[in-house]
């Protein structure tokens, strides 16, 4: 196996005509932006991507859009799914897939998450998704990082990862409190709504949020943007 490893920002999707219609000359445009802050892949249509709410034509054009290819990923997510993948489900993917190259795992039981780096082996890259415990979880040898936070601000999640592999972990310890915060000025407004005038805030097109989701109101937006520059990201 060619080994998966490094940042991939979980990308938003860009969305115009009240979230409606999906902007690929806007998204092509954004995965240019992220492939100038050093990522090493991008994680299109999950949930900070809006894939439960766009169609699978809709999904498949993004796809298109970002890269060809037929590498395939697991996503645990079991806050939002209600059912955390077992170890024995790890296995008999693992064994039975030939086009698994990796999986993305946003539980924070670090127990699983060093049991899941420790049945992998070779066969395929785990990648840490909850950005609470990156530093443990790239410590403890997971391959790299998707974050739904990266898909705003790229570089403390970059530098986390160079600090890890390089081994300096004082500076890892600094950046990690930095995205603590920075999760908690992002999340105060309603998550992909927030990403996106985030975004906007960097002159990145984002567009709209799709029902039911809503588009952050003025208040909030201009309550995002007072938090985004008290922690110095704008």
């Amino acid at each position: 196996m060619s080994e998966w490893k490094g940042v991939v920002p979980a990308l938003i999707t860009p969305l115009t005509d009240g979230g409606r219609k999906v902007d690929l000359d806007a998204f092509a445009d954004y995965c240019s932006f992220m492939a100038g802050k050093g990522v090493q892949g991008v994680f299109c249509c999950g949930t900070t991507g809006e894939g439960p709410l766009l169609t699978l034509e809709e999904r498949k054009s993004v796809a298109e859009t970002a890269v060809p290819g037929f590498s395939l990923f697991i996503y645990n997510i079991p806050v939002y799914t209600g059912n955390n993948m077992s170890r024995a489900l790890f296995e008999r993917l693992l064994n039975g897939i030939d086009m698994l190259v990796g999986l993305k795992n946003s539980n924070d039981d670090m127990f699983q998450i060093i049991d899941l780096i420790r049945l992998s082996g070779k066969k395929c890259s785990i990648f840490n998704g909850n950005d609470g415990i990156i530093l443990p979880s790239l410590a403890c040898g997971a391959h790299g990082l998707v974050s739904g936070n990266a898909s705003v601000f790229p570089e403390q999640f970059v530098e986390i990862y160079s600090a890890v592999t390089e081994g300096n972990l004082t500076r890892a310890r600094e950046l990690q409190q930095d995205i603590d915060l920075l999760r908690g000025v992002l999340a105060c407004g309603r998550d992909n709504a927030s990403f996106k005038k985030a975004l906007e805030f960097r002159g990145i097109r984002a567009g709209d949020v799709r029902m039911p989701d809503q588009n952050l109101t003025e208040a909030e937006e201009k309550g995002l943007r007072a938090s985004l520059k008290k922690i110095c990201v704008i």
